[in-house]
């Protein structure tokens, strides 16, 4: 369920998460050091934000060239980039038509595995490879 947008550089075009309209995001993650040092890093940079800071679980990102993986990192969280296209990108506006996805980001590999079927291919896929495993795993118990 999406409850709500984050802040994001202009065009997602910043490394660093700069956004002179809305203001720049520092990264809740090392909270002692000095605000300006704690940059959150990309465009993705809201929402690894407010899910370092606990405002949500896990958050939707885009990625062309690091921008879910990067401020992942810079706030302790996971970020992870599949496939290009295993995601469906309708409503989003590409960078890049063969390198955007949308990704998860959040505390664990796990966190991000779990609940995302939209993640898992569509339904035909998942039948598919589901009657694959069953064949699979019958042809394997017979002696």
């Amino acid at each position: 369920m999406i409850v709500g947008r984050t802040n994001m550089s202009e065009f997602a075009y910043s490394g660093l998460g700069l956004n002179p309209h809305y203001g720049t995001l520092h990264s809740p993650y090392h909270a002692d050091v000095p605000g300006d040092a704690r940059i959150t890093s990309g465009p993705s940079s809201g929402a690894a934000a407010s899910v370092a800071d606990g405002m949500a679980a896990s958050a939707l990102g885009t990625d062309t060239g690091g921008s879910i993986r990067i401020p992942a990192a810079m706030c302790g969280l996971t970020g992870f980039k599949p496939t290009t296209g295993r995601i469906p990108k309708q409503g989003g506006v590409p960078l890049s038509k063969t390198l955007d996805s949308f990704g998860p980001i959040g505390h664990t590999v796990a966190l991000l595995c779990a609940g995302r079927p939209h993640s898992r291919g569509t339904r035909t896929e998942r039948a598919r490879h589901a009657s694959a495993r069953r064949r699979a795993s019958a042809s394997s118990h017979i002696t």
